[in-house]
């Protein structure tokens, strides 16, 4: 993990996409190769011993995954105001699975019984 890296340095922030309990979510454009990237960033002062861990955790899973249904992390670092950053490629806006819930019942006539079923198995690849 990176340290203490200076934001502006390596991105451009364009818009803030959404913010939780614990931290705001970026749109940004990397400086170096003009890509669009989100950037994920965790207030850790407002969170638990346990939070922090979890979420540190989340950081190295994200790491580790590579799958072309996973949107593709690219680092981590932390801010000098101790704000962790987890920076991720942008995903276009395109239909992704995982931005529904996965109970079908909140959606009516959106998902057919096989493309749940797809779905589920696109789903369980991703993470396996």
């Amino acid at each position: 993990m990176s340290q203490n890296i200076a934001e502006y340095e390596h991105y451009k922030r364009l818009k803030l996409l959404g913010e939780g309990a614990f931290g705001k979510a970026y749109l940004v454009e990397c400086v170096s190769d003009k890509s669009l990237c989100v950037i994920k960033q965790v207030d850790l002062s407002k969170m638990t011993e346990q939070e922090k861990k979890d979420t540190l955790m989340e950081a190295k899973i994200l790491e580790a995954l590579s799958h072309p249904n996973i949107v593709k992390f690219k680092e981590v670092y932390k801010t000098k105001k101790g704000k962790l950053c987890i920076v991720m490629d942008y995903a276009d806006g395109k239909f992704n699975l995982c931005q529904f819930d996965v109970h079908y019942e909140n959606y009516p006539g959106l998902f057919q019984p096989k493309e749940r079923e797809n779905r589920d198995v696109r789903i369980t690849k991703a993470v396996v």
